[in-house]
């Protein structure tokens, strides 16, 4: 079977609080050799419109990632 390679899969998901909206945006894409192994690499920001003096970029994190799938 080819290798199959999933990208640009983005999430975005809007949380209230106290007073202020929180927006996180988060970018993943997967590379599967096989059907049943996938590595991955993951981009998230945890709020794209924080309050001031903060940066967009200040909570961010980088994920590598491997999962397998076991069974029929």
């Amino acid at each position: 079977m080819p290798a199959e390679t999933r990208m640009g899969s983005v999430t975005s998901r809007t949380r209230v609080r106290r007073n202020s909206i929180a927006t996180s945006l988060r970018w993943r894409v997967e590379f599967s050799p096989n059907q049943k192994f996938d590595i991955g690499l993951e981009f998230t920001l945890v709020n794209i419109k924080p309050p001031a003096p903060q940066g967009p970029i200040d909570n961010r994190f980088l994920n590598l990632f491997i999962q397998s799938r076991f069974g029929t």
